[in-house]
């Protein structure tokens, strides 16, 4: 069975604080966007199998593809 967590448990890995506003999490969004179309970076959503809910995200950061390098975030 899943354990659900607080919004602290699911950031405190990642170093962040849980987000306070809606304009924080729409930055973060922007964000992502912006590393995509730059070409550094990409991620995506973890969902559940029978459902749109979102459990989590992972993605590559720091590309450098002339290297074939990039960071691996969960």
């Amino acid at each position: 069975m899943f354990k659900y967590l607080s919004d602290k448990d699911v950031v405190k890995p990642m170093g962040l604080a849980p987000f306070q506003a809606v304009k924080d999490v729409w930055d973060e969004v922007s964000w992502y966007k912006s590393i995509y179309e730059e070409g550094t970076g990409i991620r995506w959503g973890i969902t559940l199998k029978d459902s749109d809910k979102v459990i989590g995200s992972c993605g590559f950061l720091n590309m450098l593809t002339k290297h074939y390098r990039a960071e691996v975030g969960y």
